[in-house]
């Protein structure tokens, strides 16, 4: 392997600032640089300010309804339930953690564990939202799924889809989004399959 030289890092560098400008994404680089980070390439500093970029970014407050704290069909607050609450015995999906609407809409969606506390994966979502987000999954994924570099894909597709939904980072997840958005995507991601075929 040849490591680059300065002059190229420094363009390297360059292009990820003005992608990222553009994109308002934060691309992360510096864990493939880092290995061959030392004082000869002068690398040690970039990776510094872009962390320091990233750290500088403002964050906006995606709303009580993305949170999964609130039902967006009768506004009422959610419970954590056991995925034997709305699966089959037997079904697999027992160990799950969801986050249900606590008046008795058929409204849920799924949570995951993040910096130790436990979130919803979306916003609440009744059958035909849930529906129509198996979908845009199923055909966002073939953009980055089975890829040489799955990891890059996955995360330029993220960057595709932000900037098509015009939508900000936070917000730009088939999890968070209502029905519109959905049908927009599918028939978005539906022509592009049968323009490629």
């Amino acid at each position: 392997m040849t490591l680059p030289t300065s002059l190229e890092l420094e363009a390297m560098a360059r292009v990820q600032y003005q992608i990222e400008l553009q994109f308002g994404v934060f691309i992360d680089l510096s864990k493939d640089l880092r290995p061959m980070a030392n004082q000869k390439f002068g690398i040690s500093g970039m990776i510094k300010k872009r962390n320091n970029l990233k750290n500088m970014k403002e964050k906006i407050d995606i709303g009580p309804y993305n949170r999964g704290e609130l039902c967006p069909y009768c506004n009422s607050k959610t419970k954590l339930i056991s995925g034997d609450e709305i699966f089959p015995v037997g079904s697999g999906f027992g160990h799950l953690m969801l986050f249900k609407c606590s008046k008795g809409c058929d409204a849920y969606c799924g949570s995951r564990i993040f910096q130790g506390t436990r979130q919803s994966a979306g916003s609440i979502a009744n059958k035909y939202l849930r529906e129509l987000r198996k979908e845009c999954h199923r055909l966002f994924d073939t953009k980055w799924k089975s890829k040489p570099n799955e990891k890059l894909a996955r995360r330029q597709a993220y960057v595709w889809l932000q900037n098509f939904m015009n939508l900000p980072d936070e917000l730009a997840h088939i999890g968070m989004f209502e029905e519109e958005q959905c049908q927009m995507l599918i028939v978005e991601l539906r022509g592009n399959n049968n323009s490629e075929t």
